[in-house]
């Protein structure tokens, strides 16, 4: 089958979640945009670009499967790039107040163009990097969030730093570890907010034990995302890092 929306759709749906129709043509329009802008800048790989719906668009939104996310929430996604995973995943959540984060003024201007030509509201695109984000702003300014998101940028330790300060209520957040058996279950796990999510693959332990020997009051989560299709993904397994503040 063709990798286009109707096979995207055809995933989701094998994996528990379902879109309608006007959520998939929002996102094909997204990819075209998104091709068109990459031919002048370089906002995804190059290599990507004719398995743009499998390697970009399914795996920003693939921890959807795993987990749920607050309806309303506030969503910051830092070094966004071409607008990933933010803008595939306030597509699939219209509900959420979203603002995309990256350092490089011409992805941001890009992203703006997109958003604009998509006609989305409630999203945002903003040229800063993540750790000044705030840092120009007086009190009464800055912005926080209930959800900080990243794919795949970064280490886990800088994720931290850069993502810790832009939590919302910070002080009030109860922090707690998922239970194992909750992580591995087959049901997707609700997410409370005052958590920042990590979308990467490949062996991160390295990563996490550096992490926990620096910052103590810290829990994290690793879930595994695994696909129900056939073909590459199904052994291409990507990760939900979830790391949360405790007292």
């Amino acid at each position: 089958m063709e990798k286009g929306a109707t096979w995207f759709r055809a995933i989701l749906a094998a994996n528990g979640l379902s879109i309608d129709d006007s959520q998939c043509d929002v996102l094909d329009r997204y990819c075209t945009l998104l091709l068109d802008w990459n031919r002048k800048i370089n906002l995804i790989s190059r290599r990507s670009e004719d398995t743009i719906w499998e390697e970009q668009i399914l795996q920003s939104i693939s921890f959807l499967t795993r987990i749920k996310l607050k309806a309303s929430a506030s969503v910051i996604d830092i070094g966004t790039g071409g607008g990933l995973p933010g803008i595939p995943l306030k597509i699939l959540m219209p509900g959420l107040s979203l603002t995309l984060v990256d350092s490089i003024g011409k992805k941001i201007n890009a992203v703006q163009s997109i958003i604009q030509s998509l006609g989305i509201s409630g999203i945002e695109a903003v040229w800063s990097r993540a750790e000044d984000f705030n840092g120009n702003r007086n009190e009464k300014e800055k912005k926080f969030f209930d959800y900080v998101i990243c794919r795949g940028v970064g280490q886990l330790e800088d994720l931290w730093e850069y993502g810790y300060p832009l939590l919302l209520n910070i002080s009030s957040i109860q922090g707690k570890m998922l239970m194992k058996s909750q992580a591995q279950s087959a049901a997707r796990i609700f997410i409370e907010p005052g958590v920042i999510l990590a979308l990467k693959g490949g062996d991160i332990q390295e990563e996490i034990v550096k992490l926990e020997r620096r910052k103590k009051k810290i829990a994290i989560t690793v879930i595994d995302v695994s696909l129900r299709i056939i073909g590459k993904l199904e052994n291409n397994k990507k990760k939900i890092i979830i790391m949360r503040p405790v007292k």
